[in-house]
């Protein structure tokens, strides 16, 4: 089976993009689809680059883990790409235009955040074209080790992660514990300290106050809104106490529903953040930094020149995909729809920061 995948690798379309290609047997192709929220691996030979890999694979995901792409994880047997043994091909079902988390990871990164590598990626099963996905660096301890960052805690958001007193008794059902070290001592004495009434004001302590608000600005550019209470991870490296922050799961940014309601150049208000923005310079560095970050990413249409040239990159790869294309979808009908969208958020943002900046002194 190795060798015959590999002797027709020439024939495989891959559309200019990142190549993954995975060989699985019908039975272990049945045992995946027929538990599928159990989301148990099962064995597979998966080439990447043109070199193949034993490897595991289960589908992934929390609520598009019913939809009918499906994305999945692979758990290779040894180090396959990027310094992973484990990466992750996203379907981006929530996002029509599979071009929201390459956008957003890169504003992420120029607001000198750590960011998971992404590339489109061409995916094809057992020989036949499976379609687009973005193959994406999972953020794990090896995320750190290949950034050359020794990390003491790790921790990923889950459900409402919004620091309230209930993370005290119920912390392991805000935040899932990512490290090697299971002891989440740090964690609790960060909540701990936030849901003090007459608290000291040591919030620097647990808090790199930059990297956090750089988060914050990014999440709001870009209409992150489920970015605040969850879809991030924070981490401690060795030798500090501070917490930094890392964005996730970003098919969503700029969605049209409820649109501009419930938004604020704020971004949605959680226990750390209410406490953050009680002291003035931090809000006036907050508008500061929103300000900055319009007059740069989204000055004299750089943000449609982006998106201009990830929808050619991607183009190919779209419309053979036969899910995406279904129904009379075309990638530039959508692509309009999200830069209306993105410019109505920009429109709304640049009044409430004029705004807000009569207010603070």
């Amino acid at each position: 089976m190795g060798c015959g995948a590999l002797e027709q690798k020439e024939a495989l379309k891959t559309f200019g993009l990142q190549k993954v290609h995975i060989i699985i047997e019908p039975e272990h192709l049945g045992e995946l689809n027929s538990t599928v929220w159990n989301k148990r691996p099962v064995p597979a030979q998966v080439i990447v680059n043109d070199k193949q890999f034993k490897a595991k694979i289960a589908y992934a995901g929390a609520s598009t883990i019913d939809d009918y792409k499906k994305s999945i994880q692979i758990h290779f047997e040894e180090i396959a790409l990027w310094g992973h043994s484990q990466l992750r091909l996203s379907a981006q079902s929530q996002d029509p235009t599979l071009l929201r988390s390459l956008l957003g990871f890169e504003l992420f990164a120029s607001m000198g955040l750590l960011t998971p590598k992404i590339e489109p990626t061409a995916l094809h099963m057992n020989h036949e074209y499976a379609g687009l996905y973005q193959l994406i660096e999972p953020v794990n301890m090896d995320f750190f080790q290949v950034r050359h960052i020794p990390i003491a805690s790790l921790y990923k958001s889950s459900n409402v992660s919004d620091f309230s007193s209930g993370g005290l008794t119920h912390r392991r059902s805000q935040f899932k514990n990512k490290s090697e070290n299971k002891n989440d001592a740090d964690l609790r004495r960060f909540i701990e300290y936030l849901n003090q009434e007459d608290r000291p004001d040591r919030l620097g302590e647990f808090v790199d106050f930059d990297n956090y608000q750089r988060y914050l600005v990014a999440a709001i550019l870009l209409d992150h809104f489920d970015g605040f209470t969850k879809n991030f991870f924070i981490y401690r490296a060795q030798k500090s106490n501070q917490f930094y922050w890392v964005p996730w799961d970003l098919d969503r940014l700029y969605e049209d529903h409820l649109y501009l309601q419930d938004r604020s150049i704020w971004g949605r208000e959680t226990v750390l953040s209410k406490n953050f923005f009680k002291t003035p310079s931090h809000r006036q560095n907050h508008l500061r930094l929103m300000q900055d970050g319009l007059n740069t990413w989204f000055h004299e249409g750089k943000i449609w020149d982006r998106l201009s040239e990830l929808e050619t990159k991607i183009t190919q790869a779209y419309h053979a995909d036969p899910l995406l294309s279904r129904n009379g979808r075309t990638l530039p009908k959508e692509l309009d729809k999200l830069e209306r969208n993105i410019d109505r958020w920009l429109s709304s943002l640049s009044e409430e920061i004029e705004k807000s900046a009569v207010d603070i002194p």
